[in-house]
């Protein structure tokens, strides 16, 4: 429960880790309704949602950076992008689940 309490604003650690906070963090940006997508594409619609409010502004940029943090980890750490884990459900092509 505390896990998926603390997904909604998220602070990546300062030592570069990944804890399983920070990717469900990731994992939620990368949903809209049912549909993957990538963090970006949710950004930019809560941007143009509620961009006017120059305080939900600045709390949307601020959960932008922290995601884009999180995804250069995880790509690093992983050694693909995110897109492509997206698209294969993070399976390297021809492993078995």
């Amino acid at each position: 429960a505390a896990l998926v309490a603390d997904h909604g604003d998220r602070e990546p650690a300062p030592d570069g880790g990944l804890s399983p906070a920070d990717l469900l963090y990731l994992a939620d940006k990368c949903v809209i309704g049912q549909r993957r997508v990538d963090p970006e594409e949710r950004f930019d619609a809560a941007q143009a949602r509620f961009g006017g409010d120059p305080q939900a502004g600045r709390q949307i940029q601020r959960r932008r950076l922290a995601a884009r943090t999180i995804r250069r980890r995880l790509e690093t750490r992983v050694g693909r992008s995110l897109a492509t884990i997206l698209r294969t459900g993070g399976m390297p092509p021809g492993s078995a689940p």
